[in-house]
């Protein structure tokens, strides 16, 4: 573990991250890598989270180094997904490895088994209501 990047999340945004997980209690592998995330976040005051971290709400460009492709969504909470294409749950195997990482940020995460790269290219806060 000690390759991967520093991670950080707002103290909002983790609590309600805990409440997500205290309200999934099961053991699927999306669930226990986002405890996992988590446990090893550094958690900062909201006003101090810097503006390149990957967010609950924000926009996210990232790249998946082995295909090349490159993907622009919304990272959300799994209630709030509006759709395929534009919003991406925070309880995937992308979701959980892109929250809290910063612009230029390289994380491993498996999919379907396979060990996949993202790379975080451009962050949008979201807008604060």
């Amino acid at each position: 573990m000690s390759n991967l990047p520093e991670i950080y999340i707002s103290q909002h945004d983790y609590q309600r991250l805990e409440a997500l997980l205290d309200d999934f209690a099961n053991d699927d592998a999306n669930t226990l890598a986002l405890e996992d995330e988590l446990a090893r976040a550094n958690v900062v005051p909201t006003s101090k989270l810097p503006d390149d971290v990957v967010c609950m709400n924000a926009r996210v460009q990232f790249q998946i180094q082995e295909s090349g492709k490159v993907f622009e969504k919304r990272l959300c909470f799994p209630q709030d997904r509006k759709n395929e294409t534009d919003d991406i749950s925070v309880l995937s195997a992308v979701g959980s490895s892109l929250l809290g990482l910063r612009v230029g940020d390289v994380m491993p995460w498996q999919h379907n088994g396979k060990a996949l790269t993202v790379v975080v290219q451009a962050v949008e806060q979201p807008e604060e209501d």
